[in-house]
């Protein structure tokens, strides 16, 4: 993130031009805070990280060895390194050590950041919690000894713990500060060290109070609540937070307000986690954080080198690691996955295609129809929407079997070049071989455009610029994996310019003394999203799975002018209207023609043009699983 400069602090020992690491002599790159930005060499410096394993955690994959593919292949200027301050005799004879880490990075100008992880979801205590855990004491005497062992390399920070605290509990000064500064006292005053200190945000490290699609409430931030007072009194602390589940409904609406927070209180940040969650929908988030890191220099440092979890580089499921790309010439791996693939793209920053064709309207069908074998709704069009959590993906429900198709009508011709179709999270359940066709009549197709075999969990398929209506894809090969796609997205020809219209400036409308009804008539606390938020778990919900032509109804007592809605879900992350119809009516008995149709989302946003009516209707238009909720509506006028 850019913000306005302030005097750079540096220590006298930073200003050394060489520097003596337990025996390698190396270049010495100067890093430290200026303002809210993080320099190198007193020019800006955007962390493009990686997570990996060190002592304690590492197994048998010893990670100084991928310096050269960390550095040079996936282009990383950082590792976050995961350790346990106490780890066992068998897990230290596995792993690297820090010093051949610190020794191997450092030494390639890779910033290390050295992450004690021992107690992550919760704090190093005195007495220790567990018994026998490391406790806060030993972290304190852990970290002096660290800092005085690198702190002539100021490319080594010092993260004080790893995600402290846990979500459900609420923030208080004596159990995030207090440890904070206990570690801090120890690198500055008893270490001498003046290398950058990482404090992570609260609750894991997310620093969001839990709260889905809402906004971040300052009194359940660490960074926002106790950020500005650590800055003025120390040098060079620089802040960290983790965006999976949690932030992933809110996206960019979210992602943003909570850092312009942070830039108005000029506090350096970075992302230290970003990723595939190992069970929840992550990929709002991770898509907000990388589209931030363009947009806003955010840094951001990427889950996980060698995978636990879904946030592989690779595919498939047993060779997933980031080392296990199939081309090390320094071409794009054809073997990456969703999030690999992102992270590639942003760390090369290659633009390779146009941008994605906006997919309102689209239709899709598959050779299964909408109902599963089990009965179950499973509308192909799921997989037009991008939210990607385990109801809004499509499945065969059976076997691939040559012959199965998915087929999408994209209203009228379109120019392309490019499609990707990837299951997300199911990293297994990818189409095995295929066969491409475009139409624009949906009936004479001719041959295909493209034919291959595939082994990736994200399919990409580039080819001469079409121009069609309809395009199909043909499942060819044969396995026992089911087939799933998470999303679908076709892209236009390179250089050519997004048609999604950027949003005019807008006002708040005021709500005082609108009313609210809704279908079915049991809706819990109907009222709610129209007030300004109480306390965090209010809500309005159906009361019941949520069904088509239930709706939630606004009356605005008269009429208004207005071009934008929006309905936001808030910590129930799954119960959001998962399409909709927009009506508008003058006497509330008349509806006409709805304006507006579209898929939902955690944050729904309907935008069109400018209307003048009383009362306004949201009805759901398709099946799901889940209760409809509601947290906020709010509607807007253009400026």
């Amino acid at each position: 993130m850019q913000f306005r400069n302030k005097t750079v602090k540096l220590s006298c020992a930073f200003a050394l031009v060489m520097f003596v690491c337990h025996g390698a002599a190396s270049a010495a790159s100067v890093y430290a805070t200026s303002g809210a930005t993080i320099v190198k060499d007193g020019a800006e410096f955007v962390i493009h990280g990686v997570n990996v394993n060190g002592p304690g955690f590492q197994g048998k994959r010893k990670v100084a060895g991928d310096v050269s593919l960390i550095a040079d292949l996936w282009k990383f200027n950082f590792v976050r390194v995961s350790c346990s301050i106490a780890p066992s005799p068998a897990q230290s004879q596995e792993a690297s050590t820090l010093d051949e880490i610190v020794k191997a990075f450092t030494a390639r100008d890779i910033v290390v950041e050295i992450s004690p992880r021992d107690h992550y979801g919760g704090f190093y205590e005195d007495p220790p919690s567990p018994e026998k855990s490391p406790s806060l004491a030993d972290l304190v005497v852990w970290q002096r000894a660290i800092a005085a062992r690198y702190k002539d390399n100021p490319a080594v920070w010092f993260e004080v713990m790893s995600g402290p605290g846990n979500r459900d509990i609420k923030l208080g000064s004596a159990d995030w500060l207090e440890p904070h500064e206990s570690v801090i006292r120890a690198i500055r005053q008893d270490a001498g060290a003046q290398n950058i200190i990482v404090c992570m945000g609260y609750g894991q490290g997310y620093d969001d109070g839990n709260m889905g699609a809402l906004d971040v409430p300052e009194n359940q931030s660490a960074i926002l609540t106790y950020g500005p007072d650590l800055e003025k009194r120390y040098s060079n602390i620089v802040f960290a937070f983790n965006t999976m589940e949690t932030w992933s409904p809110g996206g960019s609406t979210k992602l943003n307000d909570y850092l312009d927070r942070v830039q108005a209180k000029r506090l350096p940040i970075f992302v230290a986690e970003y990723g595939l969650h190992a069970w929840a929908e992550c990929t709002y988030a991770a898509e907000a954080v990388l589209a931030a890191g363009r947009a806003r220099k955010l840094g951001h440092c990427v889950w996980q080198w060698t995978p636990n979890d879904r946030s592989c580089l690779c595919a498939t499921d047993d060779h997933n690691g980031g080392w296990d790309v199939d081309k090390t010439d320094g071409s794009r791996p054809t073997n990456l996955t969703w999030l690999g693939d992102r992270v590639w793209t942003d760390n090369h920053v290659e633009p390779f295609h146009g941008p994605s064709l906006d997919r309102t309207g689209w239709i899709a069908t598959t050779f299964r129809g909408d109902r599963m074998k089990n009965g179950q709704y499973n509308p192909a069009d799921v997989a037009l929407g991008g939210y990607c959590n385990e109801e809004d993906i499509w499945r065969s429900e059976t076997r691939q079997e040559p012959g199965q198709w998915f087929q999408v009508d994209m209203g009228s011709k379109h120019s392309f070049t490019r499609i990707t179709m990837d299951t997300r999270a199911h990293g297994t359940d990818y189409p095995r071989a295929y066969e491409l066709y475009v139409s624009n009549d949906g009936v004479n197709w001719g041959a295909p455009i493209a034919v291959g075999k595939n082994e990736q969990s994200v399919l990409r398929i580039s080819f001469p610029v079409q121009t069609a209506r309809y395009i199909k894809f043909v499942q060819t090969g044969k396995t026992w994996h089911n087939w799933f796609i998470g999303n679908f997205e076709v892209f236009a020809p390179f250089g050519s310019q997004s048609v999604i219209a950027q949003p005019a400036k807008e006002k708040l409308i005021d709500m005082h003394g609108w009313l609210a009804v809704a279908r079915p008539t049991n809706w819990d606390a109907v009222h709610v999203p129209l007030r300004p938020i109480q306390y965090e778990w209010e809500r309005a919900s159906s009361n019941r799975t949520s069904a088509p032509g239930d709706f939630y109804q606004v009356d605005m007592q008269q009429a208004t002018k207005f071009n934008r809605i929006v309905l936001n879900c808030g910590r129930s992350y799954n119960e959001f209207l998962r399409g909709y119809d927009l009506y508008i009516s003058s006497n509330g008995v008349d509806w006409g023609k709805p304006i507006a149709s579209g898929r939902g989302a955690p944050i729904t946003t309907i935008s069109f043009p400018t209307v003048t009516a009383r009362y306004a209707r949201i009805v759901q238009t398709r099946e799901t699983n889940t209760q409809w909720v509601l947290t906020e509506f709010r509607v807007y006028a253009a400026q």
